[in-house]
């Protein structure tokens, strides 16, 4: 296998410019645990380019453009056999976006067209064609030291080809207000009208207060977040190929937040969040009848995240993080109730930089789908070794990166196989 990138770039004047290409190859694994195991390879390339010129101080614009190609073996996931199938994908994206910068503001604005089709070789072949533009224009302008204001308007279109053309679009005028207070206080609001030419409209907003306490040479800071949101079917859940529903209703989620953060010096700090969310009308894929679906419960997802940072010496740095997550209302398949990461980095010498990474992923339940029943997964622990050495200080560096260092036998999507060891070696140089 092989990843490998180059990128250069530049200035002439008042012209900026860039350009890069990038190619991932990956054999030596199957996708399916099948007795015969053999290769699915994967193959991924990327260019691209952007110009942007200065046209004055306050006055900036830049155009870009880019193309992928991507291609992937997989097997028959239903009676987990062997099978010479590929999936393969092109992408081609441009886009140009200005800048304008004005007394006590800034405007703004972004337009970007996507054009992808992707063809699939198995028992069930098809090919796709998409596009999508993109247009987003916002100002944004300071009243006084303390309120900050940002309003704009989105616009985007869906368009796709199945047993007729299709696509739709949403337009989204919004606004968000900053307040920083000279006591503590900071305020974060915004709302926005979701206008989609199927659904109709919907108001979304969210309201993030926090608050700091100056604690000597650090803060204590609480913090807080109430938000919706509105998240409507795709054009494939809705007319593609497979399993579509044109009676689908969008999903609606309300989210609860509340925690807090304490960085009492540089070499320390600490955070604890509270999260509670409520989804409705959530669409999944039921694979009984093979159908897209909305959900008819609620589902409710609450939990607790707690993070930590500690730099005790200039050279050895401490990180850890704990996720529990406690979800009602379905199945929950492939979520976890405890998740851990922990990282060690230690700078072994001027110039050399070493790592050890631990993740810890619990039980949890997957859907076997050949029997439509669920299955618990076991939980897995992996290991990561990272090593870095600088030949050339800010120009170059050679790494060595050991994931699954122990070679552990885990199970993350039921009958797909994972990596064991995985060992990679390589440099970045700049020149």
């Amino acid at each position: 296998a092989f990843d490998n990138s180059a990128r250069f770039g530049g200035t002439l004047g008042r012209v900026q410019y860039s350009a890069g290409i990038s190619q991932a190859y990956a054999d030596n694994l199957s996708s399916l645990e099948t007795p015969a195991m053999e290769e699915d390879p994967f193959s991924r390339y990327r260019a691209s380019i952007q110009l942007g010129y200065k046209v004055s101080d306050a006055v900036g614009f830049r155009i870009h453009a880019s193309k992928t190609h991507f291609l992937s073996a997989y097997d028959e996931s239903f009676g987990q056999a062997d099978a010479p199938y590929e999936y393969r994908t092109r992408q081609r994206r441009a886009g140009t976006a200005m800048n304008v910068v004005y007394h006590k503001g800034e405007l703004h604005m972004d337009a970007a067209f996507t054009e992808f089709f992707s063809e699939n070789t198995s028992a069930f072949p098809g090919t796709f064609y998409g596009r999508t533009q993109v247009l987003d224009a916002y100002n944004k302008y300071t009243f006084g030291e303390r309120l900050y204001t940002l309003a704009g308007i989105n616009y985007l279109k869906d368009g796709t080809a199945f047993d007729e053309p299709r696509e739709f679009y949403l337009l989204d005028p919004y606004v968000n207000l900053v307040y920083v207070s000279d006591f503590g206080l900071n305020l974060n609001a915004g709302t926005r009208l979701n206008n989609h030419s199927e659904y109709g409209n919907q108001w979304v907003y969210n309201l993030n207060p926090s608050f700091n306490f100056s604690t000597g040479n650090g803060y204590l800071k609480l913090m807080g977040t109430l938000a919706t949101s509105y998240i409507t079917p795709s054009l494939s859940q809705l007319f593609g190929e497979f399993g579509a529903n044109p009676d689908l209703e969008p999903e609606t989620d309300r989210t609860v937040e509340a925690g807090l953060e304490w960085i009492p010096d540089k070499q320390l700090r600490a955070s604890l969040l509270y999260f509670n969310r409520k989804e409705e009308g959530f669409v999944f894929f039921d694979s009984a009848e093979f159908l897209y679906r909305n959900a008819s419960g609620t589902i409710r997802a609450q939990g607790v995240e707690v993070e930590g940072m500690w730099e005790p010496l200039q050279w050895l740095r401490v990180e850890a993080n704990y996720t529990f997550t406690e979800r009602n209302g379905d199945n929950a398949i492939r979520i976890p109730r405890h998740k851990v990461n922990a990282d060690v980095g230690l700078e072994l010498a001027e110039g050399t930089y070493g790592a050890l990474q631990y993740a810890y992923t619990g039980t949890r339940t997957d859907t076997d789908f050949n029997t439509f029943t669920d299955v618990s997964l076991d939980a897995f622990s992996l290991l990561h070794l990272y090593v870095s050495r600088q030949l050339i200080p800010g120009k170059m560096t050679v790494f060595f990166r050991a994931e699954n260092l122990l070679n552990t036998r885990y199970t993350e999507i039921l009958g797909f196989s994972t990596r064991g060891r995985n060992l990679r070696i390589g440099f970045t140089l700049e020149l």
